[in-house]
């Protein structure tokens, strides 16, 4: 399972709506936007030294990274953290989509209520909270994914889905902010963790001088 579809399952509850502690499914959809950047960096698709993105000729098997792939085409050379947001067809609906089609989620529509995503294996989506909330937790060495995946959670205000616990926060704050020095991770994949933080952060201060004005 991709690092995004990872990230979609932490989103959501059981009952496919937005998990409680998901804060701002916006900034949730810019995280599944980066994990899909990341994994193509971590595996060699995507170079981001010095933060630009330059594609490096290898395509990926995968068809969401391989369409996340070409869909950065037409930035490279620029900076990702300047162009995060303005990536498309590259992350929530797209990445969705593709668990729909793979069973790994559902989809309900009814009159009046957003469309929601019931996860088809609870058992499994259990398996894959408790491991990242013991890795948001614990003291022990992070394996890559669990540091990602934690890495991404923080400026997504994610907080309470990993930590649902008030009394385990502190130390979950520690871990997210230490994830990706904690890990062997590329500095490429470290480049597109930052990219989230910042776009993350850029969309709260516009949306607070929206509210404040």
């Amino acid at each position: 399972m991709l690092l995004a579809e990872q990230f979609v399952l932490l989103a959501l509850d059981t009952e496919g709506t937005v998990a409680r502690g998901t804060t701002n499914q916006p900034n949730a959809a810019l995280g599944v936007t980066g994990a899909l950047i990341a994994e193509l960096a971590r595996d060699g698709h995507v170079d981001l030294a010095e933060g630009r993105i330059r594609l490096t000729g290898t395509i990926p098997t995968d068809p969401l990274l391989a369409q996340t792939l070409e869909n950065l085409r037409p930035h490279e050379g620029k900076k990702l953290k300047s162009r995060l947001t303005a990536i498309k067809h590259s992350g929530w609906s797209e990445v969705v989509d593709a668990m729909v089609i793979a069973g790994v989620l559902g989809r309900e529509k009814e009159p009046l209520h957003p469309t929601r995503h019931p996860v088809t294996d609870p058992v499994a989506h259990a398996a894959l909270l408790a491991e990242v909330r013991a890795a948001a937790t614990g003291d022990g060495p992070l394996r890559e994914r669990d540091a990602v995946l934690l890495a991404l959670a923080g400026p997504c205000q994610m907080l309470e889905v990993v930590a649902p616990d008030r009394a385990d926060r502190k130390q979950a704050k520690r871990r997210i902010a230490h994830a990706s020095e904690q890990v062997e991770a590329t500095d490429a994949v470290k480049r597109a963790i930052d990219a989230v933080a910042t776009a993350t952060t850029a969309a709260v201060a516009t949306n607070t001088a929206v509210y404040v004005g």
